[in-house]
């Protein structure tokens, strides 16, 4: 009997080591994943691991309080057998069994099924925080004082590059892919002056001028939109498309001038995040702004020019000019 009752304790003290590596080694993205994918318990998974720090309680109880048992057990049965010596021989032979079959194998086996394993059991931890709801309420009041309350770090951005470096090595996404990824980290961190196209390079239509004039302008320039001005280039009021133009170019009002089919323009300051910006111009539906300091022209922006900030180069069939 007690040989049976040290088995059963070893098996238990190896699924609490498994149980410890499947759910912890699971990342917030696979849950996720694991919740739309309706997998049975998957919300009870979720729930779980909002709180690390009492799974952790939990698990780390359960495990101790077997492997206490075991070795309790196995000393008086050593002793029962060998006399004083018995409790030597017993920690020694407990010490080997719990390292290798309740923690290295387990914990081996679990991690290369930990999604599977993990919702196939999660009741089971669920029920024994349950049970021991006061123990580990109280353990983990005071794990929370001896941390201060801190959370455990999230992913640093410079660990997030690390992996996603290490993702292209082991051929897990492409190197345009990895480009990508920086592309997003670094895209909160820049200005407007820093993807600004600037103002001599710029090509701006005069409010007064009608359709048929600057048709054919418009037709050689390869250019999607232009800023038009009133009276001086630096006087941005707004900006026409060509499709506007076109639209304008087959009805009886191809003389009106361009203020009448012009669509409002932000208007922006060189400091601004181009994420704001970016915001900003996909809520009022406007694809172009021009950037001003004090009442200085400095360039342009458009919705292409922030895209390609994430994007790399974005190039059309027209592309001997960059389509703006």
């Amino acid at each position: 009997m007690i040989y049976l009752s040290l088995v059963v304790l070893l098996c238990l003290s190896a699924w609490f080591s498994g149980m410890e590596i499947a759910m912890f080694s699971l990342s917030s993205a696979k849950v996720k994943e694991l919740v739309l994918q309706k997998r049975k318990n998957a919300h009870l998974l979720q729930k779980l691991l909002t709180n690390k720090r009492k799974l952790l309680v939990i698990l780390l109880l359960g495990n101790n309080l077997v492997n206490i048992s075991a070795a309790s057990l196995a000393t008086v049965a050593a002793i029962g057998i060998w006399g004083t010596a018995g409790a030597g021989i017993a920690t020694g032979t407990m010490t080997f069994l719990i390292l290798v079959f309740g923690e290295m194998y387990p914990k081996a086996f679990f991690q290369t099924r930990a999604a599977k394993i993990a919702l196939f059991f999660v009741p089971v931890v669920y029920f024994l925080q349950l049970i021991l709801f006061p123990i580990v309420y109280i353990l983990e009041k005071l794990l929370q004082l001896l941390t201060g309350g801190r959370k455990a770090e999230g992913v640093s951005e410079m660990e997030f590059r690390a992996l996603s470096r290490l993702a292209v090595e082991g051929g897990t996404i492409d190197f345009e892919e990895h480009e990508m990824i920086i592309n997003v980290l670094e895209f909160n961190d820049k200005e407007v002056k820093d993807i600004i196209t600037p103002r001599y390079k710029i090509e701006v239509l005069n409010d007064d001028a009608d359709v048929d004039q600057v048709a054919y302008f418009i037709g050689h320039s390869g250019f999607s939109r232009y800023p038009v001005y009133h009276n001086q280039k630096d006087n941005i009021i707004g900006y026409v498309h060509v499709i506007d133009i076109i639209k304008v170019l087959n009805s009886e009002d191809r003389e009106a001038p361009l203020k009448k089919i012009m669509q409002p323009i932000i208007i922006l300051r060189p400091e601004e995040k181009i994420n704001n910006v970016f915001n900003k111009m996909r809520r009022k539906h406007r694809h172009m702004a021009v950037v001003f300091r004090e009442e200085e022209l400095l360039g342009l922006v458009t919705m292409e020019d922030i895209l390609e900030e994430i994007m790399g180069d974005i190039r059309d069939e027209s592309d001997d000019h960059t389509i703006r």
